[in-house]
């Protein structure tokens, strides 16, 4: 589960104006668990090992949602590029309050339908269907003899805990997760004012990492341990897909989550986002999907994704983000003759 970045998402969106900071960080939560994180679990876990496997039902199951909700956000960019006025002479010629509420009412529409078939999807994957051996995700679909072993393990482990005090430390932890996301947000504008960092980089890079600075440390430290130290008890034939899975459910749950919560609150979220961001979406679920294609991974390609997550944040570095985004948000900025949006509240400059 995505705690910490929803925690983080939710408090943006009811915080004053940062939408747009928002929809940034969306798209870097999900490009973080897309290619940096499963990247580096492939590198270490295929440090020494040719390839590892991974479940061939379930990667077309993740390859099928996550370009589908790549889609859902490239068709609202798509749109709009697409409606143009005769004789306009400015972004604010085009963001006519018409149009405004077309991409918010496509966005809502298009939130509810995803949120059904991630939903449906889940099920799927929790209980398929068939007799054979229903409700085990591992061999239900045809996995190979690792993962009747690594089922037949998981049945046979004898829970170190109780569910009862599991839920307990999870509402401790998200509890204090909560307090700590407040003050990160509330931090935004003073370090914004004050570095040359662009909110386009302070969303799609810094922030994500910040919320996966905890999980991140755990995957550096294995790889580092399983490369320079060669420890066997770490070798392990299957690959560690769950980023993978919290990147789809960020990109089909939370996201239409926010745009309804949104919806509710009275506040403008579309699911139109920036140009670049939808650029990177599309990359990073391409390479991903052409990495998993064969159910396998290794320690290389691996090292591939962590790299283009590299090339990313350094681009990122220089972008200043799109001119419309100004106009699109009646809150961040306000339209004066000439098509001149002037920041009318919250921090940062542009």
């Amino acid at each position: 589960m995505n705690a910490v970045e929803a925690i983080l998402a939710i408090l943006l969106l009811v915080r004053g104006c940062e939408l747009k900071l928002l929809q940034a960080t969306i798209t870097g939560v999900i490009i973080l668990h897309l290619l940096l994180a499963p990247g580096v679990a492939f590198a270490a876990g295929g440090a020494h090992l040719t390839s590892q496997r991974l479940h061939e039902s379930t990667t077309q199951m993740n390859q099928t949602m996550m370009t589908m909700g790549v889609m859902c956000l490239v068709l609202p960019a798509a749109f709009f590029a697409g409606v143009k006025h005769v004789g306009a002479q400015s972004v604010g010629d085009i963001i006519t309050p018409y149009n405004r509420d077309i991409i918010l009412q496509i966005s809502r529409g298009m939130s509810i339908i995803m949120l059904f078939a991630y939903i449906a999807s889940r099920i799927y994957a929790l209980n398929p269907p068939g007799d054979e051996i229903k409700g085990d995700v591992y061999v239900a679909t045809g996995g190979d003899e690792a993962f009747e072993h690594e089922a037949e393990r998981i049945k046979k482990e004898i829970p170190k805990i109780s569910p009862g005090f599991c839920l307990l430390l999870l509402f401790i932890v998200v509890g204090c997760v909560a307090v700590t996301a407040e003050g990160l947000v509330h931090s935004i504008d003073f370090v914004k004012e004050n570095s040359i960092i662009q909110e386009e980089w302070f969303g799609l890079v810094l922030i994500p990492l910040v919320s996966f600075s905890g999980d991140g440390l755990v995957s550096f430290t294995s790889l580092f341990r399983r490369a320079i130290f060669r420890e066997p008890k770490a070798l392990h034939k299957l690959a560690d897909a769950q980023p993978i899975d919290l990147s789809i459910q960020f990109t089909l749950f939370w996201t239409p989550v926010l745009v309804l919560i949104s919806w509710g609150i009275g506040k403008p979220l579309p699911l139109l986002f920036d140009l670049f961001e939808v650029a990177i979406l599309v990359a990073a679920c391409f390479i991903v999907n052409y990495i998993t294609a064969d159910g396998k991974t290794n320690w290389a390609e691996g090292i591939t994704m962590i790299c283009l997550y590299a090339i990313i944040a350094l681009v990122a570095w220089y972008y200043p983000g799109q001119e419309y985004m100004e106009f699109f948000y009646p809150c961040i900025g306000r339209v004066h003759e000439g098509g001149i949006a002037v920041k009318s509240g919250g921090g940062g400059h542009h």
